[in-house]
């Protein structure tokens, strides 16, 4: 799978100024929460939502998710209705920094019935910008 990095807008001020657009932008691993630079390899989650569950509004964002499992809030990004990802079913990706984090969410996701369909697959991510 591929993951596009576009420029974030910043509601407050109306423009592409986003503190994150400046130099390389990271991500932050769902699981330990370590920053994930550019040229390291990720792994991402990818998810599908049970009935009745909307994230609409974060279409195309990473958002905050409460894991009621963990007690904890933790990244996602919330794929775009019309992009590659939702194509292939998929409504959510959680970004990994590696198998080991991978393996430890997946079995939360799993334990997640309120919001998560079960079965989610691990793929590896590379970034095109």
């Amino acid at each position: 799978m591929i993951l596009k990095r576009r420029k974030l807008y910043n509601k407050k001020t109306g423009s592409k100024d986003h503190p994150w657009n400046e130099g390389y932008r990271m991500l932050r691993c769902s699981w330990c929460m370590k920053k994930i630079k550019d040229d390291r390899e990720c792994f991402g989650l990818s998810v599908k939502f049970v009935d009745g569950v909307d994230f609409k509004e974060a279409e195309g964002t990473i958002t905050s998710v409460f894991l009621l499992s963990r007690n904890t809030s933790v990244p996602m990004i919330v794929v775009a209705e019309d992009s590659e990802a939702k194509n292939q079913g998929q409504d959510g990706i959680f970004v990994l920094c590696s198998d080991k984090c991978g393996l430890k969410m997946k079995k939360t996701i799993n334990d997640e019935l309120n919001l998560f369909k079960p079965d989610v697959e691990i793929v590896n991510l590379k970034w095109h910008v």
